[in-house]
């Protein structure tokens, strides 16, 4: 599973609490307040999540190196031929 953006980390974190928030509000429209509330976000407020984004990437990269070393992966490459 690829590694989430910034964005979607700022989401999930924001979903949860504006739901108890306004809880009469559907997801479509608590995504709409999300997003509005992501782009009035500064370069250095967005910098938190831009750095977990940062370090989930390089987690997936490095699990990724591993997992193509093994014989799963291997197995797996041959049934896509």
């Amino acid at each position: 599973k690829r590694p989430q953006s910034s964005y979607f980390i700022f989401s999930n974190e924001r979903r949860n609490e504006m739901k108890d928030q306004y809880p009469d509000k559907k997801i479509t429209e608590l995504s709409k307040l999300i997003a509005e509330e992501w782009k009035g976000k500064s370069a250095e407020a967005k910098k938190v999540y831009e750095d977990q984004a940062q370090i989930n990437k390089k987690k997936y990269h490095e699990t990724m190196e591993e997992y193509k070393k093994t014989e799963e992966y291997k197995n797996y490459q041959n049934t896509l031929e």
